[in-house]
């Protein structure tokens, strides 16, 4: 009788371990995560998530003749390709700055196509918050940048608290003749972000 008491609460044990650890493995696995910023004194955070695959109008790679990357006036349409976060709380002036390179074939060719990229972002120009959409177009001569937040290069110093906002890309205006003249293959393109202080 002891014997199959000690079994039975052996037995018992096992299954709550087993039942437990189940539980435990259930839970982080369904939890997600959740980023929290936060900053003391001189701080910033720079970050780009690409989206490697999606579907329709979402990710990376994309057709070049897809309709959802055709140029359209309203910068807050295209292709949604990548998060960013943006974050900057520092005590000198400073400026974030992008140079957008042309696609072109992985593989050798003469083909070059040139594109915007919106850049959603939130930040604090005074007591008030903005929202609004920063473009960058690979077709700017290749010594020069984009600049957040003056277009004229100056430094600013602005609070930027940006979490997880969109990157959509747009072609620019080229007709369906010129599309349908460029190189066959894969096409890359380099986009580098640089926060620069004063």
């Amino acid at each position: 009788m002891k014997r199959f008491v000690l079994i039975t609460a052996l037995l018992i044990c096992s299954l709550f371990m087993c039942f437990a650890d189940t539980e435990v493995y259930l839970y982080e696995s369904a939890a997600g995560s959740l980023p929290i910023y936060a900053h003391m004194d001189n701080y910033w955070v720079l970050s780009i998530d690409r989206i490697t695959h999606g579907g329709g109008t979402v990710g990376m790679d994309f057709d070049l003749l897809g309709d959802d990357i055709s140029y359209n006036a309203d910068a807050s349409l295209g292709r949604l390709i990548a998060y960013w976060t943006f974050i900057v709380n520092l005590n000198v002036p400073w400026r974030l700055k992008v140079h957008a390179s042309p696609l072109t074939p992985e593989g050798g060719g003469d083909s070059v196509v040139h594109y915007h990229l919106t850049f959603n972002l939130d930040y604090t120009n005074g007591q008030t918050l903005v929202s609004t959409d920063w473009q960058v177009n690979s077709s700017d001569d290749a010594g020069s940048f984009s600049y957040f937040p003056n277009a004229n290069g100056s430094y600013a110093s602005s609070e930027v608290s940006s979490v997880f906002k969109q990157i959509r890309f747009m072609l620019n205006d080229y007709s369906e003749e010129t599309k349908y003249g460029w190189d066959d293959g894969r096409y890359t393109a380099t986009v580098s972000l640089v926060l620069e202080s004063e």
